[in-house]
């Protein structure tokens, strides 16, 4: 009886590579967002210096 118990509760092979794989979307998914921001931020910061330049011309 023991012994059913413990195969029912056991997750399986594809269940354990499924919740590895939601894990790894999830810090691509966090890693593209932060990217993505720092990205936003340099480009405004060059557009701002660009910005500066030509108001001195």
């Amino acid at each position: 009886m023991n012994n059913i118990i413990d195969k029912t509760l056991k997750p399986t092979l594809a269940e354990r590579a499924l919740d590895k794989l939601k894990v790894v979307v999830l810090f691509a998914a966090i890693g593209g967002i932060v990217l993505g921001a720092f990205s936003q931020m340099n480009d405004g910061k060059a557009q701002l210096e660009q910005d500066k330049l030509e108001l001195r011309r």
